[in-house]
């Protein structure tokens, strides 16, 4: 009993690594597949987190609110090329998208950037059939969008008032929405 166990154990400690070892891209690859559902999920999750901490009556979180809501938004949006790809899995996209545009929106920090997720999602386009065209003419979105985002907030090297995160914050309820009731 006690060598099955050992062997187990030394077994299990060859794999993580073997694992380790392995490109941290490959890595990523290979654990990270999100499907539309999961993405939509976070989505909302994240930015029903990112209310809260701004109705906190006794202490409003607006920079964290602030980041929660981009990564909210970035999840909406690549739910949202998934959707328009009729595909359920980040790794379906690759064919559909062509590889440099797959890698830079789902394996690199270009990722990250709304505004290029926006441009792929076809959000001006979408928002101009809701008539809803001026969500993007918004300070908010403008400041959601800035190639810094989301590393600025997270790190704490953008200072963000609680006036600005709540703008901010229902540009993505109002995304949100509109996103939700496409076709």
């Amino acid at each position: 009993m006690l060598s099955k166990s050992r062997y187990g154990a030394q077994t299990m400690v060859a794999s993580r690594q073997k694992q380790r070892s392995a490109p941290a891209k490959q890595r990523h690859e290979q654990d990270v597949v999100p499907t539309r559902e999961q993405f939509s999920a976070a989505a909302k999750q994240r930015h029903e987190a990112a209310l809260q901490l701004l109705e906190s009556a006794k202490s409003p979180k607006p920079q964290v609110a602030g980041y929660l809501n981009v990564v909210a938004m970035e999840c909406l949006l690549k739910a949202r090329i998934l959707a328009q790809a009729e595909k359920s899995r980040v790794s379906e996209l690759r064919p559909f998208l062509g590889d440099d545009t797959y890698k830079q929106l789902f394996r690199s920090s270009e990722g990250h950037r709304l505004g290029r997720l926006a441009e792929q999602a076809a959000l001006r386009r979408l928002l101009a059939a809701a008539g809803l065209s001026s969500l993007l003419q918004k300070k908010a979105w403008s400041r959601m969008c800035k190639d810094e985002r989301p590393y600025s907030l997270r790190y704490g090297t953008e200072k963000l008032h609680t006036e600005e995160a709540i703008e901010e914050v229902q540009v993505g309820s109002d995304l949100l929405a509109a996103i939700e009731n496409a076709p």
